[in-house]
């Protein structure tokens, strides 16, 4: 039996590199990622900061579209999310461009909206309420930011607006 690669140079590194090169550049010109993309790899590795504990979704009311499918919500739902340190009912209703919100139990706490337009912040009231103007659909997270020293951060997963 004779070996295939009989009589053939070796592959080296630099030619391995320069094909990559190449087939990057067909892949740019040809199917290139949708320009939010960077941005959403950018904001997932800030998910790895030690400060900010992010929460599994253990419901969420909507019955329509999965959470993280496509689609705008202009609709309320209700979503309970688990974090190791709690559990928090945050109700949120998205209706013509404003989010209202509920966090119980209530936290002393700043809720920021984070989108891949840039984030928003406001304090939580003495019941739990939250609202943000504006706001435009697609990707959000809510981040939770107690204002007591010393306590974590926590944000929900990425959802669609």
């Amino acid at each position: 039996m004779t070996n295939s690669f009989e009589g053939k140079a070796p592959v080296s590194p630099s030619s391995d590199d320069r094909l990559l090169d190449r087939l990057r550049a067909v892949a740019q010109r040809v199917d290139p990622p949708p320009p939010a993309y960077t941005d959403f790899a950018k904001q997932a590795l800030a998910l790895t900061r030690l400060d900010v504990e992010v929460g599994r979704l253990l419901f969420d009311s909507y019955q329509g579209d999965p959470v993280g499918a496509r689609g705008a919500r202009d609709h309320g739902y209700s979503a309970t999310i688990e974090f190791s340190s709690v559990t928090l009912d945050i109700d949120i209703d998205i209706e013509a461009g404003r989010m209202t919100g509920r966090v119980t139990p209530t936290v002393a706490a700043d809720v920021h909206l984070q989108t891949d337009h840039g984030d928003e912040a406001i304090q939580i009231d003495q019941f739990g309420w939250f609202a943000f103007d504006d706001t435009r659909s697609g990707p959000f997270r809510l981040l939770i930011k107690p204002t007591t020293a010393g306590d974590r951060a926590l944000a929900t997963e990425w959802l669609l607006a």
